[in-house]
């Protein structure tokens, strides 16, 4: 006897192709049919009865080979007519509200689901199995192909994907093979006749999910989903629902979702002659599967599936650190993110068509590369080498319909400024884009080096980088020192709440020697309709016998939303005990203004402490003005007073609060700040 080339019989289908179900045709077409076609109430009554018919000839036939395959089909009989029975006496009308009814909907529930589950019943019991088996194979002996009742066989591999078709009588069509290859897809599902087609399996890696399977009377099988792309490339599509084939009832598959495209690889590390390397843009998210065709009778068309989200543009590369020439190189532009995937067009049927697939969002661009650091004592022994710029960010990937637009990418932090014995070097600048990068901090030396301006972007500019140290070793020396400058905060957009980035604050002023220390002066703040903060001063610290002046914080950016808040006064020390110089906290910047409407002004900078430890005064620093307000805005509150700290306390003496704010005629004035405490 000719054995079956697949598995005859199967466990019941995975929950995928359980989605919904609808009647299926069977040798018992000619009289269901009738009486399907009836009043419902009466549609289901003499299911049972047909299917002792069909089944008793092939029970009593068994029991003249071995009588005990026909001790349970007692049971199993008894089975299915609970089953069926329980369509007899369902009421469709409760199911019915004040909305159109569906009629897929309702011949699925009372009708087809009870019947496929009896079916289901016989397949995967013992006796059904044995019956179905030798059935079968007398089938096959005969010339026949396939099988005459059971599910179809999943697919198990590259070498055999497609699930085989379910039984000519009844039975599910296989599932496809689910890839787990990159650039192989997934298989696809088997058909039904009589019975639901079977789910396409997911593509493997950048791959197309498989088509779900048709079916003549039945559910079309789910398609799979497409793969996510490998590095930088699309993802697979996803697989189309199957469709029915017949034209009296069915419902079609959905169609799968379309995979995410792959994130782009990082750009290649700066050498001493180029930048770092773009990133490599991210890969388009693949389109999602069409939903599979209802029947024209009674059926409903299968959904659309999703298309896949963009892949994320990859970094930039970072920049050539200085090798002692004064080399050091930008960072590279991170890549553009992939663009979304589009919907799977919504399948058509009799009773109501689907619903089509929704686009995918848009890749985030890459974060562009870090600037290469400067060199310690660069081009030259007493100059520290600068640092390179951060790069930009990368483009997002565009999206459509439902879907959101990917982000532009973060610019990339700008290198630190190299030391240097007399000058260190200027930190690099941050790049745009997304959050825009951070200026890189001067380097550090005897005259500190200037931060990097921090990056521009749409929303909300990038910090600017602080300046460099300045220290002086020297117990002898009488030069002053001064700390380095700030880098001016990046501007931010025009949008309700785009603020300015904030100004770097000024670089530390230390020195051993008789000289003055003086911190460095701060960075500037943004623009924005918020404006950018001012930085702080620098602080300045004396070991020697001179005097420490803390530098005053920057004025806060007006803008037309908010003004940005003064920088806070450097603070000032004096270490050493024997020490008749004054140290001086500086004064707290003022806010900035803000002329627009119910706007308040920014809040002015709190003044430096001031620290003796020898025996001269200590005076701390002036609060800032706090900035006026918009009309009916109330002003900025004025900054509190540097506290000072000395021995004795007599030669203490606590900086003031700054005044308010002055509001409009319509707005109160800002409280002003607090004294310090001394």
């Amino acid at each position: 006897m000719a054995q079956p080339s697949r598995e005859l019989n199967r466990k019941s289908r995975n929950a995928r192709t359980r989605r919904r179900r609808v009647v299926g045709l069977s040798t018992t077409a000619g009289a269901f049919l009738a009486a399907a076609m009836t009043p419902w109430v009466n549609a289901p009554a003499a299911h049972a009865d047909e299917l002792d018919a069909i089944l008793d000839p092939i029970i009593n036939s068994l029991s003249s080979i071995d009588p005990t395959l026909a001790a349970d089909a007692t049971s199993l009989l008894s089975t299915l007519d609970t089953a069926l029975g329980g369509a007899s006496t369902a009421d469709p009308a409760s199911a019915v509200t004040a909305q159109a009814p569906d009629y897929a909907q309702l011949y699925d529930t009372y009708v087809y689901t009870p019947i496929w589950e009896a079916q289901q019943a016989w397949i995967t019991s013992p006796f059904g199995e044995s019956v179905d088996n030798s059935l079968n194979a007398l089938y096959q002996e005969l010339g026949g192909t396939g099988i005459l009742i059971g599910n179809g066989a999943d697919g198990t591999s590259a070498a055999d994907p497609d699930g085989a078709a379910g039984g000519l009588i009844f039975g599910d069509g296989g599932n496809g093979w689910t890839s787990d290859q990159a650039d192989v897809a997934g298989g696809n599902g088997g058909v039904a006749y009589d019975g639901n087609g079977g789910a396409g399996g997911d593509g493997g890696a950048g791959a197309a999910g498989g088509d779900g399977g048709n079916t003549a009377y039945g559910i079309g099988g789910d398609g799979g989903s497409g793969g996510v792309g490998n590095a930088g490339e699309d993802g697979g599509d996803g697989g189309n629902g199957g469709s029915v084939t017949g034209s009296f009832f069915g419902n079609g598959g959905g169609g799968g979702a379309g995979g995410n495209g792959g994130e782009g690889a990082e750009g290649t590390t700066g050498t001493v002659d180029h930048a770092g390397g773009t990133g490599d843009n991210g890969g388009g998210g693949g389109t999602g599967g069409n939903g599979g065709d209802g029947s024209t009778t009674l059926g409903d068309g299968g959904n659309g599936g999703t298309g896949g989200n963009g892949g994320q543009g990859g970094q930039g590369g970072t920049g050539y650190a200085d090798d002692g020439r004064d080399n050091a190189t930008n960072g590279g532009t991170g890549g553009t993110g992939g663009n979304a995937g589009a919907g799977g067009a919504a399948g058509t049927g009799g009773t109501s068509d689907g619903t089509a697939g929704g686009y995918g969002d848009g890749g985030q661009g890459g974060t562009g590369g870090t600037g290469g650091e400067g060199a310690k004592n660069s081009y030259d022994v007493n100059f520290g080498g600068g640092g390179g710029d951060g790069g930009n960010g990368g483009t997002g990937g565009d999206s459509a319909g439902s879907g959101v637009n990917g982000a532009g990418g973060d610019g990339g932090t700008g290198g630190n400024g190299g030391f240097g014995n007399d000058i260190g070097g200027t930190g690099g600048n941050g790049g745009t884009n997304g959050t825009p990068g951070t200026g890189g901090t001067g380097g550090a030396s005897g005259i500190g080096g200037t931060g990097g301006n921090g990056g521009n972007s749409a929303i909300d500019g990038g910090g600017g980088g602080q300046g460099g140290e300045t220290l002086i070793k020297s117990t002898t020396s009488a030069d002053n020192v001064i700390g380095g400058t700030g880098g001016d905060g990046g501007n931010g957009g025009t949008g309700p709440l785009a603020n300015g980035g904030p100004g770097g604050n000024g670089g530390v002023a230390a020195t051993d020697g008789t000289g003055n220390a003086t911190g460095g002066a701060p960075g500037t703040g943004g623009t924005g309709t918020v404006g950018g903060a001012g930085g702080g001063g620098g602080n300045a610290v004396n070991f020697g016998t001179g005097n420490a002046t803390g530098s005053a914080g920057a004025t806060g950016t007006s803008g037309s939303v908010g003004g940005g808040v003064g920088g806070d006064g450097g603070d000032a020390y004096i270490q050493n005990a024997d020490s008749t110089a004054t140290a001086t906290g500086g004064a707290g910047g003022n806010g900035g203004a803000s002329p627009g409407t119910g706007a308040s002004g920014g809040g002015g900078g709190t003044g430096g402490t001031a620290t003796n430890y020898g025996t001269g005064i200590a005076d701390g620093g002036v609060g800032g003005t706090g900035g006026s307000g918009g009309t009916g805005a109330e002003g900025g509150p004025g900054g509190g007073g540097g506290d000072a700290y000395a021995d004795p306390v007599t030669n203490a003496t606590a900086g003031d609060g700054g005044p308010g704010g002055p509001g409009t005629p319509d707005g109160p004035h800002g409280p002003n700040g607090t004294t310090g405490t001394s």
